[in-house]
């Protein structure tokens, strides 16, 4: 009979810890998914400022993108320069340092031509 007594006592002290460690775990789980910074961005330049430009990324998001004198332009193969790219300008930044504030330090920023133009339906149907 005694030996019941402490079973019972054991199986509630196991189940009150279980409870217990759960429900810390529970409380203590983020609410939120933990954000990871982009270190590779890529979207379509919607502003220029004297030391970098803002892209539109993946999810509508607005990525400001610093550039320094050691910053790579290129398209394909060919070097270009920060004067290259305008508002409305695809890129995609190859290489990058995420920085405190959200935004990134551009290494190498890949230029992208512009999309082709669709031909008209007149010289389609031809």
């Amino acid at each position: 009979m005694n030996n019941r007594y402490i079973l019972v006592f054991v199986l509630i002290v196991l189940f009150a810890a279980g409870y217990a460690g759960w429900t810390l775990w529970k409380n203590t789980a983020p609410s939120a998914p933990l954000t990871q910074p982009i270190t590779n961005p890529f979207g379509a330049v919607t502003a220029k400022t004297s030391d970098g430009f803002t892209i539109l990324g993946a999810g509508d998001k607005s990525i400001s993108i610093r550039i320094t004198a050691q910053t790579q332009f290129l398209m394909g193969t060919s070097v270009k320069s920060a004067t290259d790219v305008a508002v409305g300008t695809i890129v995609s930044i190859a290489s990058s340092t995420p920085n405190a504030d959200g935004s990134v330090t551009a290494l190498i920023v890949q230029i992208l031509p512009p999309p082709p133009i669709p031909p008209s339906s007149s010289a389609a149907s031809r």
